[in-house]
């Protein structure tokens, strides 16, 4: 009887397993792993919001220098989720140019809504000083650099009803 109970766990008695109880050390290890977790989740929503600040920067400014620095050279942004991706520094420059806004012409209010991996959502409200008024969504991939890979902007006019 008593080998029976010195038995590797899993042998069980009668075909009736056991699943030993997690030790302290693997529990650690899984504290870890959720603690990193935690840590990713974090540098994420600090990563995202850096890039926000520099984004306003380079709305405010227009400078084809601010605007680049936001993105990776490969990078893909859409300002309308349904169209064709500006590919690269050059691309992104030249459309955000030609969509460009006034400097202090906009109010902007945002906040992280969440994170997933290295991919950021911001929900935002810009108010523009003759009246127009949107809700945005952005999508942001972020490098390790803290610069976007991609970037997805859905912007809903507030004064149509839906």
């Amino acid at each position: 009887m008593w080998n029976r109970l010195r038995q590797p766990p899993g042998a069980g008695f009668a075909g009736v397993t056991h699943t030993p109880a997690p030790s302290t050390r693997s529990t650690r290890v899984a504290g870890r792993a959720q603690n990193a977790r935690t840590t990713d989740r974090q540098q994420t929503e600090a990563a995202a919001r850096r890039f926000i600040d520099a984004y306003l920067v380079a709305w405010r400014s227009n400078e084809p220098d601010d605007i680049r620095s936001l993105f990776t050279e490969d990078a893909e942004v859409r300002f309308e989720p349904w169209t064709t991706p500006f590919t690269g520094h050059d691309a992104i420059v030249a459309e955000w140019l030609r969509r460009q806004d006034e400097p202090d012409s906009f109010t902007f209010t945002w906040d992280v809504a969440g994170v997933d991996g290295d991919r950021a959502f911001v929900q935002a409200e810009t108010a523009y000083t003759g009246g127009r008024s949107y809700s945005n969504l952005w999508v942001i991939d972020l490098a390790e650099d803290g610069r976007a890979r991609s970037f997805v902007e859905w912007w809903m006019d507030r004064s149509k009803t839906s």
